[in-house]
């Protein structure tokens, strides 16, 4: 019987492949291939079949040309190298291990290979391979899984691979198709999801290093027990892993559950609600839209910074869109700084960085790059810090952070020019924070740690940096909106310039839509009236369709307050940047690929930002300083502690000057002018106890203000001469004290003088007790 002529020189795979190997299979009849390498050879319904019936074979079975040792034979009757398949359909299948032996599907081409529900008990290796789609949804792998090196979806140049030094990551280009003989669909019909693992379980590693993939990769609810290893590949959409849940390898040296290193993706990276023993290598991660790490739960690192020691160089995480790292766990380090050589920059950010609420049981060490001006500002409120640093980056503008809320440990300030002015410290706890390694700074801005100059050396790091920041995952979800309008309504453009933009954009969207429905109370009545792609961006948000539709429902009245995506299409740098938009360069699904997405992001974020509600008010700012207080005093600082309650005391003023001026009850209002009065004394005696030269000055101020009381009331100046009024004052000051003192017959005299000795025994003991203070600290 002929034997199959598919030999190595036809195939590239990774692995090993003896130079030597040909295909030991049976050519089918008048042909000079086997079934698996004949494209005309099976339909789409037979090669699962003959594939499975081969992976049963026996050594009685008539499978092979030639006659195999037991050993080659096991190894054979599971190896499909470079099939030829339309599709490959083993969905709800069986695949028992039987032996060691990979199931071989290296540099297959298929059009479409159907595993979901399927159970395949050994190692699955498809690397190298071209395949249009893979659904591996349910399904259940208890070994490997590789697809390294293998271009998925529609065809792509079996050469184009991620070049780690050039400018632009992708080399090859999009190919024709591979069609099959017998008509069947090409290799990498177009999909939009060629590569979907959703609530699928991998026993071992996911490997798809060098991977090309163009379309989106699916790994919703997965589970790995090993690695999930995508390094050095391409995504031409997102990378959309929700709920992945890694569990494997731990304690390897040198390793990491998931790492995505030289790995380029032209739209979203999302990897919300993500599980792992291990560690994120995402260093030299390149992310053409937003990178979401929310809500991760991690047992070690997170590592997102550049490296540049030795024996590794890595770049850093260049993302241009969002960062975000919110209301995670993070139980090592948490690394987005820069080398430490200084040559290689932090994660670089176009969009905005964030961190909020987020717990780094490690160090979190932080000098990132943040490209756009709009938002210079790292938020990290929330966050729960053990030790690090923040620091300023070495060669791009400067970054403010935002620490409103956070609980900082041992953490440094580093290089931040010497000053407070680019810390946002309001209701920071401090637990462990070392005050005196940045002593300089706090006390050139005299301790007040809440304070925020609208500009820092020109830069906007102020209080509107601050709001740019806090607006600008909505404003990127805003900006996604009209980008997907403007791919889903024929004419949105054009109605941007009208008289009135607001209203002629509501009239192209109205004649498409239900704004009744959509505005309406019944939640289902408004889900099937969102047309797509709104259906699903604004299903629990108010985004631009859903804000038309208030606005129209409301007879054209104003809606206050008025909906953002209303008063960003009344801004004219919003509308100019949506009429540089090209809506045929995404797809109306996937704004994340839009080129102009950052610069409508930045044009949007400030018209939406709301600065009043970043600055702090008096009641909040008493808690800001007691709150350091208690954290000076925890770390033994009790100059730091002192510092802050005089701060602390000064806020509290300001709250009984608010209270006396508000309407309210006179009681109440005459309370917190009385309050307001003796806060002011005490401020003025002895700087709250914390000044004891103040009580020094304010005490001779009584003596001579007593002194003229003296000269007024007694005509004949006592001890002969003027300077006796003064000696009579000084002496009633002490009497109280030191008792003695001239002996008057004149009942107003008397009274002036006992209560200068009330007013003296006071100030006496102030002053001890604020010079016992100073000599502690």
């Amino acid at each position: 019987m002929p034997r199959c002529t598919f030999d190595a020189d036809e195939v590239s795979v990774p692995g090993d492949l003896a130079d030597d190997w040909r295909c030991p299979r049976t050519a089918v009849e008048g042909g000079d291939h086997c079934a698996f390498h004949d494209p005309d050879a099976l339909s789409n319904g037979d090669a699962a079949g003959e594939l499975l019936e081969s992976l049963s074979a026996t050594p009685e079975a008539d499978l092979f040309a030639i006659d195999l040792g037991e050993r080659r034979f096991a190894r054979e009757r599971k190896r499909f190298v470079g099939a030829r398949l339309s599709a490959l359909d083993l969905s709800d299948e069986l695949i028992e291990r039987g032996d060691t032996h990979p199931l071989d599907l290296r540099g297959a081409r298929i059009g479409a290979l159907d595993c979901h529900d399927a159970r395949i008990e050994a190692d699955f290796d498809l690397g190298g391979s071209r395949i249009g789609t893979v659904d591996a949804t349910d399904c259940v792998v208890d070994g490997d899984c590789s697809l390294r090196e293998s271009a998925l979806g529609p065809a792509t140049h079996p050469d184009a691979r991620v070049d780690p030094d050039a400018d632009g990551l992708w080399i090859g280009a999009v190919d024709a198709a591979e069609r099959p003989a017998d008509g069947g669909p090409p290799v990498g019909d177009a999909a939009s999801t060629p590569v979907r693992f959703d609530d699928a379980r991998v026993g071992g590693r996911l490997v798809l290093t060098d991977a090309v993939v163009n379309g989106d990769v699916e790994a919703t609810e997965c589970v790995v027990d090993g690695r999930f290893e995508f390094k050095r590949g391409a995504v031409e959409g997102r990378l959309y892993c929700p709920g992945l849940t890694l569990r494997g390898e731990r304690h390897h040296a040198n390793t990491s559950e998931l790492t995505l290193r030289l790995t380029e993706v032209r739209s979203h990276v999302v990897l919300e609600h993500l599980r792992s023993r291990g560690a994120l290598l995402l260093n030299d991660l390149h992310v053409g839209g937003d990178l979401r790490l929310d809500a991760v739960d991690l047992d070690d690192s997170l590592w997102l910074g550049a490296v540049d020691d030795e024996s590794t160089t890595l770049g850093p995480a260049i993302v241009a869109g969002n960062l975000s790292v919110r209301n995670g766990r993070i139980g090592g380090d948490a690394d987005l700084a820069e080398a430490r050589t200084g040559t290689l920059p932090g994660p670089v950010v176009d969009g905005c960085l964030d961190l909020s609420g987020t717990t780094v049981a490690g160090a979190l060490t932080c000098t990132p790059r943040l490209a756009d001006t709009t938002f210079p500002v790292a938020r990290l409120r929330g966050v729960t810090v053990g030790a690090g640093s923040l620091s300023q980056p070495t060669a791009s503008g400067p970054v403010g952070y935002d620490l409103r809320n956070a609980t900082l440990g041992d953490v440094r300030l580093g290089t931040n020019g010497g000053s407070t002015d680019r810390l946002h410290l309001v209701e920071t706890t401090f637990d462990g924070f070392v005050f005196g390694r940045n002593r300089d700074a706090f006390e050139a801005a005299d301790w007040r740690i809440h304070e925020v100059p609208e500009t820092v050396d020109g830069d906007g790091t102020g209080y509107r940096g601050l709001a740019t920041a806090t607006v600008a995952a909505d404003a990127m979800a805003l900006a996604d909106d009209l980008l997907a309008a403007a791919a889903t309504f024929e004419g949105f453009r054009d109605a941007l310039s009208a008289a009135d933009p607001v209203d002629a954009v509501a009239t192209l969207v109205g004649a498409r839509v239900d704004f009744a429905a959509i505005a309406g109370e019944a939640e289902s009545s408004r889900e099937s009236a969102l047309p797509e792609p709104f259906d699903d961006r604004e299903s629990d948000r108010v985004g631009l369709v859903r804000g038309l539709a208030a606005v129209a429902s409301d007879g054209g009245d104003a809606v206050s307050p008025a909906p953002t995506a209303v008063v960003a299409l009344r801004d004219p740098d919003v509308r100019a940047a949506l009429a540089r938009v090209d809506p045929d360069a995404y797809p109306a699904h996937d704004p994340g690929k839009a080129a102009a997405r950052g610069e409508l992001q930045s044009a949007i974020a400030p018209v939406i930002a709301d600065v009043d509600a970043e600055v702090p008010d008096a009641e909040t700012l008493v808690t800001t300083y007691v709150l350091a207080r208690n954290g000076a005093n925890r770390v033994g600082d009790t100059n730091a502690a002192s510092r802050f309650f005089r701060n602390e005391m000064l806020q509290r003023r300001r709250v009984h000057r608010k209270e006396a001026r508000a309407r309210g009850p006179p009681r109440k209002r005459l309370a917190a002018a009385s309050d307001y009065v003796s806060n002011a004394l005490f401020d003025l005696s002895s700087g709250y106890g914390e000044r004891p030269g103040r009580v020094l000055t304010f005490s001779g101020s009584v003596v001579f203000v007593f002194a003229g009381a003296f000269a007024v009331l007694l005509p004949e100046p006592p001890y002969g001469g003027v300077l006796g009024y003064g000696l009579l004052s000084l002496e009633s000051f002490v009497a109280l004290i030191l008792g003695g003192g001239t002996e008057q017959s004149d009942l107003a005299v008397r009274l002036a003088a006992t209560l200068e000795g009330f007013v003296g025994a006071f100030l006496i003991a102030l002053f001890v007790f604020a010079l016992t203070r100073s000599l502690e600290r």
